[in-house]
């Protein structure tokens, strides 16, 4: 399984060896093009599953409930007094006629008799209980499959701290994942195209392709135009990116500098702050501002180009 794009479906299908996910790891990397093959892959096969456990769930609902087995009336044989019907099946390929010529089974003659009416209830039943199982054990596996949001594509003297201390190179980032940089620098490139610079010590969270939660530190996010609208949320603020560059500095419940270098970041206060969470505030590029818990006030500040981070 050496071409990329088996490899990419081996991974998303859960069928990689230890050997396979090492190489995957080792040539997502090595080009832009190879990452974004993933990135795109990714995306359409979790869309994918995401649908097909809706439209499952809903079709088997539908079969419990009813099916072929549902009584309904027949138009053709009801008037002159004959019973109820089971509704009529689509035919098959071998089988020929309009619709109207389609054989229509009365309830009377599918009903079954004696012994062989027990054993058709328990089976019935128990086909029932197997198609509710099945179902519930794909919309688990669908549920609990890992979502894959970024990969970790730069690191210079990094630390982590916490049970994936040995994040490197390659790594790819899923949903929901805790990230804790002790010391150097990283580079994270997330599936909706953004980027993200992290600089020790920081503390954060992958909420989302689109979306991370800082607990504190330093931080530059680069948003291209698909990637409109990346979020980084905080205690303090959450900071809606409009297609820019910037830097983000946050100290716990104390405090942060923004510094915009490119486009337009909004910056909304947390409702705790009264007033002033009611008006949310355009920050333009070339510009700077900041807060302090103790003010509860945004204020300007000088715009530092040597702020910026590399990339």
């Amino acid at each position: 399984m050496d071409n990329l794009n088996l490899l990419i479906s081996g991974y998303l299908d859960d069928e990689l060896t230890d050997d396979e996910r090492e190489r995957l790891a080792t040539l997502l990397p090595a080009d832009a093009e190879s990452l974004d093959r993933f990135a795109y892959a990714s995306f359409i096969h979790y869309q994918l599953l995401d649908w097909m456990g809706r439209q499952w769930v809903r079709d088997g609902a539908t079969s419990a409930a009813g099916g072929w087995g549902e009584v309904c009336d027949a138009p053709d044989t009801y008037a002159s007094g004959a019973s109820l019907s089971l509704c009529p099946r689509p035919p098959t390929d071998t089988e020929v006629g309009t619709p109207n010529q389609w054989p229509v089974a009365t309830a009377r003659d599918r009903r079954p008799t004696g012994r062989r009416s027990r054993f058709w209830s328990v089976g019935a039943l128990a086909a029932s209980l197997l198609i509710a199982a099945s179902l519930s054990l794909l919309a688990y596996r669908i549920a609990s499959r890992p979502v894959i949001v970024g990969q970790l594509t730069n690191v210079t003297g990094s630390r982590w701290a916490g049970s994936r201390s040995d994040l490197t190179v390659g790594t790819l980032l899923q949903e929901g994942q805790e990230l804790a940089l002790v010391e150097g620098t990283a580079l994270i490139t997330f599936v909706s195209g953004a980027q993200l610079f992290v600089e020790a010590p920081a503390t954060l969270r992958l909420d989302s392709a689109k979306e991370v939660q800082l607990e504190s530190g330093r931080i530059a996010a680069k948003v291209p135009i698909p990637a409109r609208g990346f979020t980084v949320t905080s205690s303090l603020a959450r900071f809606v990116d409009l297609g820019t560059g910037f830097t983000l500095k946050l100290d716990a419940e104390k405090s942060f500098e923004l510094h915009v270098f490119e486009g337009l970041v909004e910056l909304q206060l947390d409702q705790r702050f009264g007033d002033a969470a009611e008006r949310p505030l355009r920050v333009a590029e070339v510009r700077a501002v900041s807060f302090e818990v103790e003010s509860g006030d945004v204020a300007p500040l000088h715009f530092e180009e040597g702020k910026k981070m590399p990339f």
